[in-house]
């Protein structure tokens, strides 16, 4: 019996593949790669079963005759070409998927292919017959013409695919190689061992070559799945990108009219001036707070939103989100108390800015939904897992129209508004609660929401933090800070009439506005619409600070610094130099401060803060 353990084991493989390929419910009898690679499955299965035929007849080659031998390899020879050409139709396609329209190889490829394939049958067969000789079984110098022929043609894939790599999807191209070396290998070995037959070995893996990595179902499922993300990742991207120009443009204007507004306060004596100063501060910081949660959003989709715990004092902290919703209440002839333990620690360590921002968004929400009654904050604090830190407990109860229990199973959902058909004059976006609620998370902590409707809600966490202050908070009521806006009134923190600051910002109302806000302070502060222009000014005069816009045209803020630090004749080379700019999405402080930056301001401008920042680095 003839050795037929090569070709059933490669029957069995092509075979099972057929079965599996065409077993799928998804099958798609449109699709040009599919139809292709089922031809070539069918195909591929003559070819391998001719062959073993061939094996079996020149294996009993004394008692067949002569005529079903060179019959059956004809047969063999025939399908083999046919194989190679529609698995060159297979791999044209799957490189022509990736190539732009001006490189996609056409049909006059086939034409090339075809004539060198049927040229590997017509030359031994002229040759034949210009020597007259008869062959049983054409092991010999046909096949060896046969074989150049067929190892012409893998050169021509070869070269199809080297000119056009570039181009091709790297997981294509890996399976591109592997199809093509495995059948020049197999045809090389074919032409030195000419008395054994190879070509099923080397058909039975390109097609499984070609299955388990293009046409297998599960395999094109996960080519999709990483497809769609990487769609998604772009738009995500392309988002995020969006969501950073709108955010300076906008931030821009509104630091513009912040700042103007803050100088008629500060300036003007007429009450009824002042009140709609008021209302423009009130309406403008309401804007700044919806970019605020936009980029706060585009932040934790991005995973750029952190925690950074500072020490903190309670007692602050309190009074300045108080400070910001007593205005909402007055407005709206709401009661607003404030009750905290006065037995409890005054010094914290945690994440001020945030802890605030949970404050604000859950306090506003509660002003927003009522119309009668007050709000009400409380906060009490028990002992930790051990003395040094505290479990802070905080609660905000309201009378407000309450929440029905669908409301309360979709408060975590962004841009959802609670019976938004009845209070479409509520300002927001929708996006606070959620945020709230993803920054608790980040605290290893969570909300608790009881609520009646047309009663009252009660919204409550607890937040452990370390002390690092252990006297008492006192009482808060007692010391109150808090002011209404008839009260507004400014008193500057500090005055330095010995120091100089620089400002670089190519909006000329910018400069303006932080002259502004800084003129009671005495500073002598300089201007420099541009990059070039502070690098004038710095080769001139010595500043204490060096405050840069991070936009602008020509040199921006970034290029501008390390144009400073490169430069000789800087007399300001050990100036504190700080970021001031209305790009504040996710990452941007870390940017900065990588680049060399002393610390980071953004637009609009808080009055309070900026003066802040100036003492520490003034050391005033």
């Amino acid at each position: 019996m003839p050795k037929l353990g090569m070709e059933a084991l490669c029957l069995m493989i092509t075979g099972f593949l057929i079965i599996l390929f065409f077993n799928n419910s998804k099958l798609d009898r449109r699709s040009r790669t599919q139809v292709i690679y089922a031809r070539l499955l069918f195909i591929s299965f003559a070819v391998i079963l001719s062959q073993a035929i061939v094996v079996v007849f020149h294996r009993y080659s004394d008692v067949i005759p002569q005529i079903y031998i060179e019959i059956a390899l004809g047969v063999f020879m025939i399908l083999l070409l046919c194989d190679l050409f529609v698995i060159f139709l297979y791999t044209r396609y799957i490189i022509n998927i990736d190539l732009p329209d001006m490189k996609k190889i056409g049909p006059w490829s086939e034409y090339v292919v075809g004539i060198v394939l049927i040229m590997a049958i017509v030359a031994p067969a002229i040759s034949s017959g210009l020597r007259k000789q008869k062959n049983a079984i054409a092991f010999n110098d046909n096949i060896s013409m046969i074989l150049l022929f067929m190892i012409a043609y893998e050169l021509l894939i070869g070269t199809m695919f080297f000119i056009n790599r570039k181009y091709i999807n790297s997981k294509r191209k890996r399976i591109i190689i592997l199809g093509f070396v495995s059948q020049l290998c197999c045809f090389m070995f074919q032409y030195r061992h000419q008395n054994m037959l190879f070509f099923s070995l080397g058909i039975a893996v390109v097609v499984l070559s070609f299955y388990m990595t293009l046409e297998n179902e599960d395999v094109k499922l996960i080519d999709q799945l990483n497809s769609e993300k990487e769609k998604a990742d772009k738009a995500n991207a392309a988002k995020s990108n969006f969501i950073a120009n709108v955010s300076h443009e906008i931030r821009t204007p509104i630091n513009a009219v912040l700042g103007m507004d803050e100088m008629i306060l500060r300036e003007t004596k007429e009450e009824t001036t002042r009140q709609y100063a008021y209302d423009i501060k009130s309406a403008t910081q309401t804007l700044h707070g919806i970019i605020n949660e936009i980029l706060d959003m585009s932040k934790m989709e991005s995973g750029k939103m952190e925690i950074i715990p500072v020490n903190y004092n309670m007692r602050s902290l309190l009074n300045d989100t108080s400070n910001m919703i007593q205005f909402k209440a007055d407005d709206k002839n709401l009661t607003f108390s404030v009750e905290a333990d006065p037995t409890m620690p005054v010094g914290y360590v945690g994440d001020e800015i945030r802890i605030k921002q949970i404050l604000t968004n859950i306090l506003t929400n509660a002003v927003k939904y009522t119309e009668r009654g007050g709000v009400a904050l409380r906060v009490s604090a028990g002992f930790g897992p051990d003395d040094s830190s505290r479990i802070i407990h905080f609660e905000i109860e309201d009378t407000g129209i309450g929440m029905k229990k669908e409301d309360l199973d979709n408060i975590s959902k962004a841009y959802m508004r609670f019976e938004s058909e009845k209070h479409r004059n509520v300002e927001g976006t929708g996006l606070g609660m959620t945020i709230t609620m993803q920054l608790l998370d980040m605290m290893n902590s969570k909300l608790n929401i009881e609520s009646e409707y047309g009663v009252g809600t009660k919204v409550s966490f607890n937040l452990l933090q370390p002390v690092w202050d252990e006297n008492f908070l006192g009482d808060l009521n007692r010391d109150n800070s808090i002011v209404s806006y008839g009260e507004y009134k400014y008193e500057k923190s500090f005055e330095a009439p010995e120091s100089r600051v620089l400002v670089v910002d190519d909006n000329a109302i910018n400069r303006k506005v932080f002259k502004g806000l800084l003129n009671e302070t005495g500073l002598i502060i300089d201007e420099a619409d541009s990059g070039s222009a502070c690098l004038n000014m710095i080769r001139r005069n010595k500043y204490d600070i060096v405050f840069m816009d991070h936009m602008m045209p020509i040199m921006d803020g970034i290029e501008t610094f390390r144009n400073m630090k490169a430069m000789e004749g800087n007399k300001s080379k050990d100036a504190t130099v700080i970021m001031l700019t209305a790009n504040a999405v996710g990452g941007a402080r870390e940017l900065y401060l990588e680049e060399g930056f002393d610390d980071f301001i953004a637009k609009p401008i808080v009055p309070e803060e900026l003066e802040k920042m100036i003492k520490k680095y003034l050391k005033l």
